[in-house]
Parts: C-alpha cells; structure tokens; sequence
C-alpha cells in the first residue's frame, strides 16, 4: 500500500505541474520572449559601448596628433564638442587635457579654466587626468596672481595644487604640495601653508634634493 501511495502522490504532483504550465502557458512564454529580449539589448548595448570606445580613442588621436603638429586652433573648434560626445570613455579625459592645453597655447587661459573646471565633478576625471586637470588649474591661477596680485587667485591656486596632491601617490605629490603651499603663503594663509609644509619639512630625506632646498627656504620664511 505504502509504494502505490507514493506512485500516487507523484502522479498528482506532476499532474498539478502540468496544469499549471497549461493555464500559464502564455504567461510563460511571454516572460521566456521577455528575457530572450533583455539579453538580446544587453548584448547590442555591449557592442555599441565597445565601438563607441574604439571611436573615442579614435578622436583622442586626432586631437593629439593636431596638438603634436601644432594646430592649435583645430584641437579648440573639436576637442570640446568631442570631450561631450565622449563623456564617460577613458580617452575623454585626455582630450580635455590636451584642449585645455591648445587654449593656453593661444593665449585663452579664461577658456581653459572654464573647459577644466566644468569638467572637474564627471566621470571623465579621474586617476592622472585628475593630477593633470588639478595642476594645470593651479599653474593657471598662479598666473592670473602674478598679473593682479589678487589674494583670492592664490588660495584657489592652492586649493587646486592641493587636489592635485591628493590625486597623486608618486613622484610629483610632493612637488605639488610644495606649490599648493607657495600658493597659500602668497594669499596670505600661513597656517595653511606650514600645514601642508610641515611633513615634508620634517621627513624630507626621499625628497629630491632641489625641492627640498625649496621646502626648507619657505618653511623657514614663514614665520
């Protein structure tokens, strides 16, 4: 009695399974089509991405092959309409450098700060382009103080060398910390200059010798 009970029992299991695939049946179907169409679009947006990465490195060498032979004016009426299509790709960050770049080189250093600084919160900075993009500000407001010696030119120039610092792990953090520092000391913000100054003052055996010597003399003279 016991295993024809069993045989039973799974009968009516796999009859109640067979019930309801045939009254869901299209429910079934259309959840099946459904996800056949997800992949389908995942997959196209796949392809998409992937081609339209290969298009903005694409972009990226024209614009630096223009920078290289020095058409400046080009790498300017391209790069930020490129640098908006390409938003978000790798080779974007590059082309706001280098047109950054082309509008110092055509005297448009109001045009270059206002290229970087729009750019500065997306996605297209990030990693080296972020120590570039910070440093190039810096050095940019740092020329705008020598003109006017106008206080609130060097403390943006600090807060930017700053970053760059920040942004930065090798070889030219130090440097920059230096210059956020200068930058700092000539707005009038001591204390935040010998903040910044201060490790690099009292731990400046790995520093390279002439920076060091720039270190010290400034450290010393802030007092």
């Amino acid at each position: 009695m016991a295993i024809d009970f069993k045989r039973k029992a799974e009968n009516e299991e796999m009859e109640k399974t067979f019930d309801f695939l045939q009254k869901n049946k299209n429910m079934i179907y259309t959840l099946i089509a459904s996800i056949a169409v997800i992949i389908i679009l995942v997959n196209v947006y796949k392809s998409n991405e992937a081609k339209t990465k290969v298009i903005a490195s694409d972009k990226l060498y024209e614009i630096n092959k223009a920078f290289q032979d020095k058409e400046y004016v080009k790498v300017i009426e391209l790069g930020p309409n490129y640098l908006e299509k390409y938003s978000g790709y790798g080779a974007a960050g590059d082309i706001m450098i280098i047109t950054a770049q082309a509008f110092v080189k055509e005297g448009k250093s109001d045009k270059a700060i206002s290229l970087l600084e729009k750019h500065m919160g997306s996605n297209t900075v990030y990693g080296p382009t972020e120590f570039a993009a910070n440093n190039i500000l810096g050095g940019l407001y740092m020329d705008k103080w020598l003109e006017t010696k106008d206080s609130k030119l060097a403390d943006k120039a600090g807060k930017y060398y700053n970053n760059a610092a920040i942004s930065d792990d090798g070889f030219h953090k130090d440097k920059s910390l230096y210059l956020a520092a200068d930058s700092y000391s000539k707005a009038g913000n001591i204390t935040k200059a010998k903040e910044l100054l201060k490790p690099l003052y009292e731990n400046s055996k790995d520093i390279d010798y002439q920076l060091k010597q720039k270190i010290n003399f400034l450290y010393e003279g802030l007092d």
